[in-house]
């Protein structure tokens, strides 16, 4: 979980004006994969940048959740709204969204079977994951998240 500013920002929007926002993100459980050793530290940056651009009353509609998987399985990337379905292989982050490095093919499905399809998939990813209560950065957690960022910039 890797938003552009601009993405955060509207993520932030849609709390206060939409209701419940829930983000399902590895950020490094029990037994991380080397990926979510890298990558979760700037999930809990982004997370927290995010709980920071919302409104003090929104905040309340936030709700973040690391995902607790044993072994590798599906890598999704979606996003329901409503009856609207995003999806695809791009990462929500600069590098897929912004920058060159990556060729990336998504779609948005306007369907309310599909979208309580892919809700019912969410439903069983929240029965493997765990609330994020507490959200604060250590100074680890700020250094690779910012490594991380620079390194996508520099090498797409």
């Amino acid at each position: 979980f890797h938003p552009t500013d601009r993405l955060l920002r509207e993520i932030a929007g849609a709390a206060s004006r939409r209701g419940t926002v829930t983000i399902i993100t590895p950020t490094g459980g029990q037994a991380p994969s080397k990926s979510e050793q890298f990558f979760g530290h700037r999930n809990i940056v982004s997370l927290h940048r995010l709980k920071q651009l919302t409104d003090k009353a929104a905040r309340k509609n936030l709700r973040f959740l690391a995902y607790k998987q044993a072994k590798n399985g599906l890598h999704k990337k979606v996003v329901v709204v409503d009856d609207t379905v995003y999806g695809g292989s791009s990462n929500l982050g600069e590098k897929s969204l912004v920058l060159t490095g990556d060729h990336e093919m998504n779609f948005k499905a306007e369907s309310a079977a599909l979208a309580n399809e892919v809700f019912d998939h969410f439903k069983a990813d929240i029965h493997l994951s765990y609330r994020i209560r507490k959200l604060s950065p250590t100074l680890k957690n700020r250094c690779i998240a910012w490594i991380h960022h620079l390194g996508a910039n520099i090498w797409g």
